[in-house]
């Protein structure tokens, strides 16, 4: 038999009971302070009964001392269970108050609409308020400046009245005009108008000589100063044929090197304009390069494909970081225990790994018969069914769909074809245990029962089938178990079947090696005597045979494994989407090949185009080179002339400089001449054109005075009535058009009064308009934002909980570690004893078919102390048996193997003693786990 631990609940590193396939059980009677259990250390084949010395004996402490570790114990576990219903109570605290605080958020967002509603009600109103006090400002403006206006009509057309008055008093008063007065008037108008005339006259002639006097000066300067010019330009000249023909060869020189300098003057400006077109032509060719639109085309392409890709890779990449790992087992195991990292918990059905995985090896796992777990069932997580009793065909059926899933990923990595699965095994298998429940066959093989193998055969045959071998194993009883739970146990099961099964024999491992076809299903244990090891589930996987020639395949239809295809479906990323990304990629290296090409031909483009541009310059340069070089040459040719024709030059130079000097000043003179004429001749224009205006201004004013003379008589009585009428009409006249313009002015100052005074309240209006705008614009925000702001606030309340809970668990923490170190030191303060060892004896007799005896390691010999407690954490898992399982193994028709036989005759004391050490055990265990 063998038997292997997944982890209990209570003690996570435990160890269980196991014995090779065949073997005869030898069961160690245990006192309360001996060491709980050892492991198999060595395995002797005989077929003869064999004693064993296993065990010790010890004396029992003092019923006092046993009773203060109860209340200790009982004390601490009231402690923690205040401590826990505290943690709880704040828990349920926290739950409420973060309910609240969603409600009252959430009660937040449902009033914002009404909020909103209110505040945009308000703005309204007051906007509305303030329009209507507007518009009666401005009614009241209008009014007032009508009013003003009316009274300024009224008093203006009361002064006018006045005035017209007035002037009819005025007019009434003005005396008719007499002949001798229309007489002397027209002799004074004529003198004023003679005496003007003089004036004019002679201001007019004053101004023309001065003119005349000034353009003549002016003349007389210009041909002075030009003759004084035109001596010098000819003595300059005559001065500088001198200094040459004197100094030839020093003159030409300096001529030459002007010249020269002249030359690179203009060379260097070419060279210059020649490097700034290059430069000019350069960064365009580089500008049409740099922003070539098939290659940015061809960017725009390869941003949205890089997008596109990432965006598609980030669909896949996110499903994976949130998709549940894979559970592997366990390499932290020791000889004295095991422990757990994150990835060998499983949390939920996708952590259960569909292949096997081979564990870090460690001898003691594989020899001893107390086995480890290699994964924890931690099942937090767990969704699957809860199961009780008997199991359905279906659950058989998925429970053996993961046992043969992991049994095959084994056998195709030892390069072995998979395991067959047929309905005819399977349901053999499923009749096979539904058969040894109904018989209360507990944890024990089929062929230990004869009828129950009777009845397995007879199932066999009547399917063409023959049974040729079985492996077990068990699953422990929990609080509440669900096809995971089972799961798991298989997992276990048979990853210490094949990986660590030295104990065994190997022959587990075998079994898995050698079968060509198999049924699993799980029986649960109705046996009353494994009652007391805690056993809910016997793990049973039967191997068969064809009975005759005919294949198994044949006989039935072959069931195939689609837990691995299925059971990670809704969690990993889909074809689709991986297909999606791997497309997008595709399309990626496509665009980006294109935008290679495009770039290099943009590139030799520019180089062809640089290059061209390049050379032209180059020519350029070369070309201004020779024109500087053909100027320094024909400038030494001039020099060379100069030097050698000097006093030819020099009498030439003379001679044209006095003739030039000739011509110039007749010119000047005859210029200057011509001048004066002209000067002359508008002056005697001016002065005719001032006798003339003079002699019309003489004759306009006698012709006046003749007419208004000869005119002159006696007004009458009606002529000054005619007159004065003519008068008054004429001022009423112009008083109508003064109130008339003032009427226009005060109408176009109240048409632009009014406007002034609306736009007010337009604006206003407008003012009120974008205030609204805005205010929905808010709003708006207000309500698109409010999720965000809800989750702010939830996260930091929830943050601010989170911390009050944890700083609440660490004050319990505190407390209760006070309160363990208090109690156990006041328990060593009473302890009456030492522990004494004492050597005893069991027997254990073989059955006939037994060939193997189990023996306790020596070195686990020894008094009980915290030091072998922390050394070696056995017994403890004993305790743990209710939550563990435990494996066997036997194969059928082999006639070489012992069959199992297990006695019973030292397992009722063997038990007594376990219960005593559990005892113990309960005590040391509490402090180890606090």
């Amino acid at each position: 038999m063998k038997h292997t631990h997944t982890g209990s609940k209570l003690f996570k590193s435990g160890k269980q009971l196991m014995t090779t396939a065949g073997a005869t059980l030898a069961v160690a009677t245990l006192s309360l302070a001996s060491v709980p259990f050892a492991s198999a250390d060595s395995v002797t084949a005989t077929n003869s009964d064999s004693t064993t010395n296993t065990a010790q004996t010890i004396t029992t402490p003092s019923s006092q001392f046993d009773a203060a570790k109860v209340s200790e114990q009982a004390k601490l576990t009231a402690l923690q269970a205040q401590q826990q219903a505290e943690l709880a109570q704040k828990e349920a605290d926290n739950q409420k108050a973060l309910a609240q605080k969603e409600a009252d958020l959430q009660k937040q967002q449902d009033n914002l609409p009404a909020k909103q509603a209110d505040e945009l009600a308000t703005y309204d109103q007051t906007a509305a308020e303030q329009e209507k006090t507007q518009k009666a400002n401005f009614e009241h403006a209008i009014s007032d400046k009508e009013a003003q206006q009316v009274q300024t009509v009224t008093d203006a057309e009361k002064q006018s009245e006045t005035d017209t008055a007035n002037e009819q008093t005025k007019l009434d008063a003005d005396p008719a005009i007499s002949a001798q007065t229309q007489r002397d008037a027209a002799t004074e108008k004529k003198n004023d108008a003679v005496t003007q005339a003089e004036a004019d006259k002679a201001n007019e002639t004053a101004q023309a000589e001065a003119t005349k006097k000034a353009d003549t000066d002016t003349a007389d300067t210009k041909a002075a100063n030009d003759e004084k010019a035109a001596e010098k330009t000819r003595d300059d000249k005559i001065a500088n044929a001198d200094y040459t023909v004197n100094n030839a060869e020093s003159v030409a020189d300096a001529k030459q090197a002007a010249a020269d300098k002249d030359a690179k003057a203009t060379q260097t400006t070419a060279d210059s304009d020649s490097l700034a077109k290059k430069n000019s032509d350069t960064a365009t060719t580089q500008s049409a390069h740099d922003n070539n639109s098939t290659v940015k085309a061809n960017q725009q392409q390869v941003n949205a494909s890089q997008a596109d890709y990432d965006a598609k890779q980030k669909v896949v990449d996110d499903i994976i970081a949130k998709t549940p790992y894979v559970a592997t087992p366990s390499n932290n195991l020791t000889d004295n225990g095991v422990t757990y990292d994150e990835q060998n918990k499983i949390h939920q059905t996708e952590n259960l790994p569909t292949e096997l995985v081979e564990p870090k090896y460690n001898a003691s796992q594989d020899n001893n018969a107390g086995k480890y777990d290699l994964y924890d069932d931690v099942l937090d997580k767990d969704t699957s069914e809860v199961v009780n009793g008997t199991l359905t065909a279906a659950q058989q059926q998925e429970l053996a769909d993961y046992a043969l899933t992991l049994i095959n990923s084994w056998r195709k990595s030892q390069g072995l074809d998979p395991i067959v699965w047929t309905q005819g095994t399977q349901d053999v298998t499923v009749a096979n245990v539904n058969n040894r429940e109904n018989s209360q066959i507990g944890f024990a093989h089929t062929n230990t029962n004869a009828d129950a193998l009777a009845y397995l055969k007879s199932e066999s045959a009547s399917n063409g089938l023959r049974y040729s071998g079985e492996n077990m194993g068990v699953a422990l009883k929990s609080n509440r178990i669900t096809m995971n739970t089972l799961k798991v146990s298989i997992l276990n099961t048979i990853t210490n079947m094949i990986y660590f099964d030295a104990s065994s024999g190997n022959l587990h491992r075998l079994n898995f090696h050698d079968a060509q076809y198999m049924g699993f299903a799980m029986q649960p244990d109705t046996n009353p005597k494994d009652s007391g090891y805690g056993f809910s589930y016997i793990s049973i996987f039967d191997f068969y045979k064809s009975i005759d020639s005919q294949s198994v395949e044949s006989k039935s239809a072959v069931l195939t494994s689609t837990f691995a295809s299925t059971y990670r479906a809704n969690v990993n990323p889909t074809a689709a989407q991986y297909q999606a990304a791997s497309d997008a990629k595709d399309k990626l290296a496509t665009d980006q090949a294109t935008l290679a090409s495009s770039v290099k031909a943009n590139d030799a483009d520019l180089a062809t185009k640089l290059a061209t541009i390049n050379a032209t310059y180059t020519d350029e340069v070369q070309s201004h080179l020779a024109t500087y070089n053909a100027s320094v040459a024909q400038n030494k040719t001039t020099r060379d002339y100069e030097v050698n024709n000097a006093q030819t030059i020099h009498d030439d130079t003379v001679k044209n400089a006095n003739s030039d000097y000739t011509t110039l000043s007749a010119k000047i003179t005859s210029d200057h001449d011509a001048t004066i004429k002209t000067i002359n001749a508008t002056y005697q224009t001016t002065m005719q054109s001032i006798l003339d205006k003079y002699n019309a201004a003489l004759s306009d004013a006698q012709a006046t005075y003749d007419t208004e003379y000869a005119a002159a008589k006696d007004e009458t009585e009606a002529e000054r009535q005619a007159r004065h009428e003519k008068l008054f009409e004429a001022f009423k006249d112009n008083e109508a058009q003064k109130l008339q313009a003032l009427k226009d002015q005060l109408a176009d100052e109240l048409v632009a009064f009014k406007a002034n005074e609306a736009q007010k309240l337009t604006d206003l209006m407008a003012k009120h308009a974008q205030g609204r705008v805005a205010l929905l614009a808010a709003q708006k925000v207000e309500v698109d934002q409010f999720p965000e702001y809800s989750a702010s606030v939830l996260a930091n309340f929830k943050a601010q909980l989170n911390n009050e809970y944890q700083n609440l668990v660490a004050l319990k923490a505190k407390e209760m570690l006070k309160a363990e170190k208090d109690s156990q030191a006041y328990l060593d303060s009473i302890d009456p004893s030492k522990i004494v060892v004492k050597p005893s004896q069991t027997t254990q007799n073989a059955g006939n078919n037994s060939g193997q005896v189990v023996q306790l390691n020596n070195d686990l010999k020894g008094t009980y102390s915290s030091d072998s407690a922390a050394k070696y954490g056995v017994a403890k898992d004993l305790v743990a048996t209710y939550n563990d399982k435990v494996t066997k193994n036997t194969q059928s028709g082999t006639s070489d193997l012992p069959k199992i036989s297990a006695q019973a005759s030292s397992f009722v004391p063997g038990i007594l003693a376990l219960l005593v050490a559990t005892v113990g055990l309960f005590f040391r265990k509490q402090k180890q786990e606090n």
